[in-house]
């Protein structure tokens, strides 16, 4: 889809949006008590050590679509201290794909048992 400028953001309640965070979207699989991370092209993720350990800690098999950021004070995320790999990372989770032994994509959006924006936050 080509950009146009507009005169006032789109809004419609037949649509739900979520936050376009300047950071790294990946999935998140969860399985006894281990967690890895993956690109859209399916590169893999080890360096976010402490977000790895603690997504595992969920100790629930699940797989998380969502996005790494830093973030600085205000909230707002920065894309060049997150590739440095030396701050605080935070994991955006968007949507619950997998919840146990349950794959939940076929199910609507928002009857999810995850369907809202969450944030795991780690030092």
């Amino acid at each position: 889809m080509q950009l146009s400028l507009v005169a006032a953001p789109f809004d419609d309640p037949n649509f739900i949006y979520e936050i376009k965070h300047d950071g790294l979207r990946a999935l998140a699989y969860i399985s006894d008590g281990s967690c890895a991370l993956f690109s859209r092209k399916n590169n893999h993720y080890r360096s976010f050590l402490t977000l790895l350990d603690s997504l595992a800690r969920l100790n629930t098999p699940a797989i998380l679509d969502g996005e790494i950021a830093c973030l600085d004070a205000e909230g707002r995320s920065h894309f060049w201290p997150l590739m440095g790999r030396k701050t605080q990372v935070s994991f955006y989770a968007f949507d619950l794909l997998w919840l146990g032994d349950k794959d939940l994509r076929g199910n609507r959006l928002l009857s999810r048992p995850f369907s809202e924006e969450a944030i795991l936050r780690v030092n």
